[in-house]
């Protein structure tokens, strides 16, 4: 690998997994960008981004009853 391209990051593009499209991060020094959604911002801010997002779905795997439905 030649040393001008940029290294690709373990972490997923925060903005596109909401979205259900699974893009990997590339790593420019301390920043991580998209190329598909132009996101821009560091390892912090990614993780806690996708803590937010997580906790979007926490009940997505549980079965609600009818009166549990009607209450949210």
């Amino acid at each position: 690998m030649r040393q001008t391209e940029p290294d690709v990051a373990t972490l997923r593009c925060p903005i596109c997994f909401d979205r259900e499209i699974d893009v990997l991060l590339l790593n420019r020094g301390e920043t991580y960008y998209c190329v598909k959604c132009s996101y821009r911002g560091d390892a912090d801010d990614v993780r806690s981004r996708h803590r937010a997002s997580r906790a979007k779905f926490t009940n997505r795997t549980r079965r609600l009853t009818p009166a549990e439905m009607e209450a949210i």
